[in-house]
């Protein structure tokens, strides 16, 4: 989660968890604060002490440095968010044995469709549940099961 370019590298992390093996998915701050954070979540942040981070699941704190740009732009703070979610997306798709042909089944521009039954796709990544299941029941399924995806 985040708000401008926070936002942004949040979404660019979410995105890279999901594509090595991890789904994961970017919540907007203000739908956050309408209830949507039931879910357990990682803070990578300046401040320790900050609302966000004391309410995480986990948080890692980036040492404060001085942006690159003289305006105060987030630069370094960025740049720095993003070293920190990629290895952390890379070590956690390692220690889940996380392979090539994982990789290739999870992005349909890597599979060769023309030997490739689209139902078995589906049924073997997704499974469908109900649109009122809580949150933490749904990550449960995901956890204990081998879909990669819930759709509701």
């Amino acid at each position: 989660m985040g708000i401008g370019k926070s936002g942004y590298i949040a979404r660019k992390l979410a995105a890279t968890f999901s594509s090595t093996g991890n789904p994961s998915f970017f919540i907007h701050p203000t739908e956050a604060s309408h209830g949507d954070l039931d879910i357990p979540y990682i803070c990578i942040t300046e401040n320790p002490s900050s609302t966000i981070a004391k309410s995480a699941n986990v948080y890692i704190s980036i040492h404060k440095t001085q942006e690159a740009c003289a305006l105060g732009a987030p630069t370094t703070s960025t740049t720095a968010a993003l070293i920190i979610g990629d290895a952390l997306a890379i070590s956690l798709a390692r220690a889940k044995n996380f392979n090539v042909k994982k990789f290739s089944f999870l992005h349909p521009g890597d599979l060769d469709f023309r030997n490739t039954n689209i139902k078995t796709v589906m049924t073997s990544t997704f499974k469908i549940i109900h649109p009122n299941i809580l949150a933490s029941k749904a990550l449960e399924e995901m956890k204990y099961s081998n879909y990669n995806y819930l759709l509701i």
